[in-house]
C-alpha cells in the first residue's frame, strides 16, 4: 500500500510539473499532456488516477500512452531524437 501511495503522489507531482512547463493549450482552453508507461497491468490504475486528477484539474487532459515493455525504451529513444518525447514518462528505477 505504501508503494501505491508513493506512486500516486509521484504521478500527480510529475503531471503537475509537466503542465507548468511546455503546456499544449488548445482553443477550448484545455492543456493536453502525454503520459507514457509500459505496464498493461497498471492501465486501470492509470485511468483511475487521471480521473481523480481531472476532478481537481478539469482544464488539463492527460493522454495515456501504453507501449509494450519490449518496445517502450526504443520508442522513447526515437521520440527523444525526433523531439517528441511525452511530457511525462516512466523510467526504470533500481
Amino acid at each position: 500500500m505504501k508503494k501505491l501511495l508513493i506512486s500516486v503522489s509521484l504521478l500527480l507531482l510529475m503531471i503537475t510539473a509537466a503542465c507548468s512547463s511546455g503546456d499544449k493549450e488548445h482553443a477550448d482552453g484545455k492543456t493536453t499532456i502525454k503520459y507514457a508507461y509500459w505496464d498493461k497491468k497498471q492501465e486501470k490504475l492509470m485511468k483511475d488516477l487521471v480521473k481523480e486528477f481531472n476532478k481537481e484539474n478539469p482544464d488539463i487532459r492527460v493522454k495515456l500512452e501504453l507501449t509494450p515493455y519490449d518496445q517502450y525504451f526504443t520508442k522513447l529513444d526515437a521520440a527523444a531524437t525526433g523531439g517528441s518525447l511525452p511530457d511525462v514518462f516512466l523510467d526504470e528505477w533500481s
